[in-house]
């Protein structure tokens, strides 16, 4: 795990309801702040329960999309990146 987390290297613009939260992925270090433009490699778009699912790794995010319970946006390689890292990330909690 330590691997992908040194080489993750990405912003995750969340949106839910009025609110925007960008999330920094750089390396070793998570940065997080409410953000009013939507910008990000990735930009995920839900309700409050679809996030907690994705977030807490009870779902997958691709898995997600496909059944349009979340508006995901951004190239492959950034969202499996991000999947990997919220699905392996459960496994530390």
């Amino acid at each position: 795990m330590n691997e992908l987390v040194d080489k993750a290297f990405i912003n995750v613009c969340f949106i839910c309801d009025e609110e925007q939260w960008i999330v920094r992925f750089n390396g070793q270090n998570i940065d997080i702040e409410s953000v009013k433009d939507t910008v990000g490699d990735v930009i995920i778009e839900g309700d409050i329960e679809s996030l907690r699912l994705l977030l807490q790794g009870e779902d997958f995010l691709i898995s997600m999309k496909k059944r349009g319970e979340l508006g995901v946006s951004g190239q492959l390689k950034d969202l499996l990146l991000l999947e990997s890292l919220l699905y392996l990330s459960k496994n530390f909690r």
